[in-house]
């Protein structure tokens, strides 16, 4: 009885540790976004040339530390604070779930086609518009670069880049937050610039017949030295449909519902000079 309850009490703490472990890495470990899986020239994106190639490499010579973590990915930030290296995540929290699930792999397998197939597409169509520096998602020998990035727990680990899905973004400020230090600021003329910018952005997309899943202003779309750029385009999909005026701006409209919202609260005449420029369109 006394080695029962010993080791009742073992397995109980073994799951506290666990809990604890979990919560203050946010869910993160190198083998969580360690590649697992086979080669898929789908996911291969446009060659780099020799100069983009060296300057990604100078980029990576620096260290990376923790900044977050979504749905998609693990976020780390360039000690000079000018670039966020992301790591997708390869399967669910308890990947033991995964040996018994076909249905749970199936579904991973397809998120990370998605996830893969988004940034592959704004990576060769909108590379500009979304910041990508670099894309990896396949296991090749072409790509040899070991970096070190520092985990929650702030314990550093040096990896080899080509064994982790990954890409290299500059680091931008959230749109939201970008627009309310000019409305603070009262720069109202940089505010007009900014969302006319955004309504651009927007109508570029839809012009290369591409749709968002996920096009929300708040999350996922940033500025970049006054210009406003996807954030986090992992959601694209290819629509020919998009490139009709009329789908474009009823694609105008939906995304800019909520938006219109947070302006009228930050300052209702940008909010009634929004809603101009899209009925001007």
């Amino acid at each position: 009885m006394k080695r029962l309850i010993l080791f009742l009490l073992f397995l109980v703490s073994l799951y506290w540790v666990s809990k604890w472990t979990t919560a203050a890495t946010e869910g993160f470990s190198v083998a969580r976004i360690r590649s697992l899986h086979p080669f898929n020239p789908v996911w291969e994106g446009m060659p780099l040339s020799e100069k983009e190639s060296s300057a990604i490499h100078a980029i990576l010579n620096q260290k990376f530390h923790y900044l977050t973590r979504g749905g998609q990915s693990f976020v780390f930030l360039s000690e000079d604070g000018q670039y966020v290296l992301k790591f997708f995540k390869n399967y669910a929290p308890f990947p033991v779930r995964m040996l018994f699930s076909e249905r749970l792999k199936s579904k991973m397998a397809q998120k990370r086609n998605r996830d893969f197939s988004a940034y592959r597409l704004a990576f060769d169509e909108l590379r500009t518009e979304s910041a990508l520096l670099f894309i990896h998602f396949n296991l090749t020998r072409g790509f040899s670069k070991k970096v070190t990035i520092s985990d929650p727990l702030h314990i550093e680990h040096e990896i080899e880049l080509n064994e982790f899905p990954c890409i290299l973004q500059k680091r931008a400020d959230l749109t939201y937050h970008y627009l309310a230090v000019l409305i603070e600021k009262k720069e109202r003329k940089k505010a007009e610039e900014a969302i006319e910018k955004i309504i651009a952005l927007i109508l570029l997309r839809c012009e290369r017949g591409i749709y968002d899943e996920d096009p929300w202003l708040h999350r996922n779309s940033g500025f970049l030295e006054d210009h406003p750029i996807f954030l986090d385009p992992g959601r694209l999909v290819k629509n020919p449909e998009m490139k009709s005026r009329v789908r474009a701006k009823k694609e105008l409209k939906r995304i800019m519902g909520r938006f219109k919202k947070w302006l009228v609260e930050q300052d209702p005449s940008l909010a009634t000079f929004l809603e101009e420029k899209i009925d001007a369109l």
